[in-house]
C-alpha cells in the first residue's frame, strides 16, 4: 500500500463539497462516518461542522491509499485500510468519506 497526501490549496479555499463529490465519481464503492449523513450530504455536512469552529482555517484533509500494479485488495480490506490509517492519523472520530476506484491505474 501507498499513501499520499496531495498539495493543498495554496489559497486555504479547499472545499468539503467539491472534494467529496471528486471522491465519490465513479467510485465502485464508499463508505462514511456514522455522523456523515450520506454519502451525498457528506460535504455540505463537514462544512457545516468546520464552520461552528472559527479557529479552523482549512477543515480539508484530503490523502489517498493506492496499490502497487498486481496488488488488488477486496473493497472490505481497502476499507480495512482505510480505518487503520484514520486510526493512526488519529483521525477516526472525525467526520469522514473514503472510496474505493477501480478506474485508474
Amino acid at each position: 500500500m501507498i499513501a499520499k497526501v496531495p498539495v493543498k490549496r495554496l489559497d486555504g479555499k479547499s472545499s468539503f463539497v467539491a472534494l467529496t463529490d471528486y471522491i465519490v465519481k465513479e467510485a465502485s464503492a464508499v463508505r462514511h462516518s456514522d455522523d456523515v449523513f450520506s454519502a451525498e450530504s457528506a460535504g455540505t455536512d463537514m462544512a457545516l461542522v468546520a464552520s461552528m469552529n472559527e479557529r479552523v482555517k482549512d477543515a480539508v484533509y484530503h490523502y489517498v491509499l493506492s496499490w502497487r500494479a498486481g496488488e488488488n485488495p477486496t473493497d472490505s480490506q481497502a476499507f480495512d485500510s482505510v480505518t487503520a490509517t484514520l486510526n493512526a492519523l488519529d483521525l477516526r472520530e472525525h467526520q469522514w468519506i473514503c472510496a474505493v476506484h477501480r478506474n485508474t491505474d
